[in-house]
């Protein structure tokens, strides 16, 4: 990314776009060298995709009235990649044979 045309202040603006979540290094120089802070992680996510977000696990194929079941959800972003934080507020229902909604612990 070249930062040729400054805001005419002394300042540049620069803007990227990430395709996958995770830590990216920015790396920033002048003239060869690194300015000051000019190397950094910077994290990235994007939005958990519930189409490409899944629940695998025990409890999503079969159940038994003698002991709780249980699975994972695993948080997937736009991109495919696993996501990495928590925060998304997934919902799950259960309901019996007869409609009845399931309580869970």
């Amino acid at each position: 990314i070249n930062a040729e045309y400054g805001n005419q202040d002394g300042t540049y603006t620069v803007q990227y776009h990430t395709k996958a979540s995770g830590n990216h290094k920015v790396n920033v120089t002048l003239k060869g060298k690194t300015i000051s802070n000019g190397i950094v992680s910077v994290p990235s996510s994007q939005d958990t995709d519930a189409a490409k977000s899944y629940a695998p696990g025990a409890g999503v194929v079969i159940a038994s009235t003698a002991e709780p079941a249980e699975f994972i959800i695993q948080a997937v972003d736009t991109a495919g990649n696993t996501v990495t934080r928590g925060g998304d507020h997934f919902r799950v229902q259960v309901t019996s044979s007869n409609g009845q909604t399931i309580k869970h612990k």
